[in-house]
């Protein structure tokens, strides 16, 4: 085995080792987004119930009662509805589970940038101290918080608490305006700094793989 053989063999091993601390930085993350969730379910059902008196009294204490009982299933399936939304939907989203980890997302209009993250909340070269969330993510998050929005239908109400006809038209608007915790924005970005270590040695090692390539090219034109 040459030197570069070997360096070749080091690299693969290196980049495949990152996919564990990848994996696991994910499922905290899903777990912080999950817990996220079921803290904001009963606080916009309530809301949602105080701003349209008119219904819940038409519902009674019965039918709250109902809608109360299946909001706190939901809250009690946080967990799985996290891992529906944010791990299994979004397919293609998470590089950890890509057969060729480290491999960009998508062809790069500019070098300087081939390595960052899409995945970043925190991006370098930035003065600004205000956080990212990045979109693809934030439409998981939000599908998320939206299984609420059905069980609310189910139950007769708007999805939102705003008792303004103009909100009542944008039942996504409690949902997207809904704040991110700190810990979902900063294991996002140990995730996405995880990504990059693994963008550089995927480019590291295909460069190596060029390089062997070439080598025997040589060897087969001396050969000739």
């Amino acid at each position: 085995m040459t030197d570069l053989d070997e360096r070749i063999d080091a690299l693969e091993k290196q980049l495949e080792g990152l996919r564990a601390p990848m994996r696991a930085k994910h499922a905290e993350w899903v777990a912080e987004a999950a817990g996220w969730a079921a803290a904001f379910w009963p606080e916009q059902a309530k809301a949602v119930v105080t701003v349209h008196p008119e219904i819940a009294k038409a519902k009674g204490v019965d039918g709250l009662r109902a809608l109360k009982v299946d909001v706190a299933k939901l809250v009690e399936n946080a967990a799985n509805a996290a891992t529906e939304d944010l791990f299994e939907a979004p397919a293609g989203l998470w590089p950890h589970l890509h057969a060729e980890l480290g491999k960009p997302p998508h062809d790069r209009t500019s070098t300087f940038h081939s390595q960052h993250s899409d995945l970043r909340t925190s991006r370098p070269y930035r003065t600004s101290e205000a956080l990212d969330r990045p979109k693809p993510v934030e439409e998981s998050t939000r599908r998320l918080l939206g299984r609420l929005a059905i069980v609310l239908g189910e139950h007769g109400f708007p999805a939102t608490r705003h008792h303004d006809p103009h909100y009542s038209l944008s039942p996504g608007y409690d949902y997207y305006h809904h704040a991110w915790t700190q810990p979902m924005f900063d294991l996002l970005q140990d995730y996405a700094l995880l990504h990059e270590a693994a963008m550089e040695t995927w480019e590291k090692l295909r460069l190596a793989k060029r390089q062997r390539e070439e080598g025997d090219a040589q060897d087969l034109w001396d050969a000739a």
